[in-house]
């Protein structure tokens, strides 16, 4: 075992509501996470580094959140923030509030038990996901 990452499917509910609440708000999109390497390419980079044969897993854990306010605190907790050198300074809680509506709009957290009968879901299926 030598590492581990996200991926660059990360999070993509919360990223596509805070770039349509930025659109809304601020008229613009400022990068709020920096660049994900993509699965593919992290091969070719230990081989560049001089391992012969990687060899490259991919876990895809799905998680839940009642929306992004807690899973942004999630985020901030576990010391996950912005590096990119292009980003503002400050998010108004004006978008923030838009982030989360349009997040719980459009991404809405599924707890009935509509999917009983199909074996392609587990309870675990949710939107806030982590490669």
């Amino acid at each position: 075992f030598l590492f581990a990452m996200v991926g660059g499917s990360t999070l993509p509910e919360l990223r596509s509501s805070m770039v349509l609440a930025e659109m809304e708000r601020d008229g613009g999109v400022s990068p709020h996470v920096g660049p994900f390497v993509d699965v593919s390419d992290v091969g070719s980079l230990l081989v560049a580094a001089g391992f012969q044969l990687p060899t490259i897993d991919v876990d895809t854990v799905n998680l839940g959140f009642s929306d992004a306010f807690l899973l942004m605190e999630h985020l901030q907790r576990m010391g996950e923030g912005n590096a990119s050198s292009g980003r503002k300074d400050r998010v108004g809680i004006n978008t923030f509030l838009a982030a989360a509506s349009i997040y719980q709009d459009l991404f809405p957290l599924d707890t009935d038990d509509t999917h009983k009968g199909d074996t392609s879901y587990k309870d675990s299926d949710v939107h806030a996901s982590v490669q």
